[in-house]
């Protein structure tokens, strides 16, 4: 399979590296920025200083990995070439030109794959299986922290709606919601650095959410709150399944390589390619979550609850 990196930053390159790890060598790479190509060469990639060139070498996929507001205009170049699509999480900086872009796909046959990488953490996968398994009962609440990542240029409503994609795995879809978010300046950020979000589903459950681009040790934590106990994923502890019929607690260690959920990511866009998987997150399931994110960015600035 020949894939297309399309912006040569810290993800694009990272996919560039795990490529080979998965059997697939022929990698082109696309970056307006010399340093950047010179990157993806050393990676292994066969680089290209414009869009249409590389495009023009036949990818059967592109990974569009450039700053969220370019996503849409390149991700329709490149299906108008016949290429799948992986697109870094959120699928665009604003809903502008979304739905074109998956119809434009479907019509196509093409793929669509936003790269929400919480998804394959091993952990955290482990307490979506558990939850949907019935281990603490019927849910009742989910209380999240996702702190400590890098500043983006979007604000962290936006650059961590990976968080609120997680969320909706567990739970479901949100009805209502409420944002309440702050800007300290403590990092090079025009938009808010943390945020706590209260989420409800249409069948009761309550959702409150942590994030913050603070630089601080990083901080991941999700708890589920069931009727038979409680069900956790800690950072720095492992999977915790709490009992409250016997009162027993069983603690689960998980050491895990952060890249690995990124290795399993790109995999499963393979597969999705060959036919052999669907995505988790497709584009429409993408542009919900980014619907949701740009409500809930309105909510905290009216500070009104918002009907999602």
């Amino acid at each position: 399979m020949r894939l297309l990196v399309i912006g040569c930053g810290g993800m694009g390159l990272r996919h560039l590296r795990n490529a080979p790890r998965l059997d697939v060598t022929d990698l082109l790479a696309y970056d307006p920025e010399p340093k950047r190509r010179e990157a993806a060469a050393q990676a292994g990639a066969r680089v290209f200083d414009t869009l249409d060139a590389a495009l023009a070498a036949a990818p059967a996929a592109a990974l569009v990995c450039t700053p969220p507001e370019t996503h849409i205009e390149l991700a329709r170049a490149a299906v108008a070439a016949g290429a799948h699509l992986f697109i870094e999480r959120p699928i665009g900086g604003s809903l502008d030109g979304v739905e074109a872009l998956i119809d434009e796909a479907e019509a196509a046959g093409r793929v669509v794959f936003a790269g929400y990488n919480l998804r394959f953490h091993a952990g955290l996968r482990e307490l979506l299986t558990m939850t949907h398994a019935g281990a603490v009962g019927r849910v009742r609440a989910v209380r999240a922290e996702f702190g400590g990542a890098r500043p983006g240029p979007l604000g962290v409503l936006l650059d961590r709606t990976e968080a609120i994609d997680f969320a909706r795995a567990l739970v479901g879809d949100f009805d209502r919601g409420y944002a309440c978010a702050q800007r300290d300046g403590v990092v090079d950020s025009r938009c808010p650095e943390m945020a706590t979000l209260v989420f409800h589903t249409p069948s009761g459950i309550q959702v409150d959410l942590h994030i913050d681009c603070l630089p601080r040790r990083p901080a991941q934590s999700c708890t589920v709150i069931g009727a038979k106990g409680t069900l956790s994923w800690e950072l720095q502890r492992g999977l915790v399944h709490f009992d409250a019929q016997t009162g027993h607690e069983h603690v689960t260690p998980l050491r895990v390589d952060p890249n690995d959920m990124y290795l399993d990511e790109l995999a499963c866009f393979i597969d999705c390619v060959a036919g052999i998987r669907k995505p988790p997150v497709d584009g429409r399931t993408a542009m919900r979550v980014l619907e949701i994110a740009r409500s809930l960015t309105w909510s905290a600035g009216a500070k009104q609850e918002v009907e999602l």
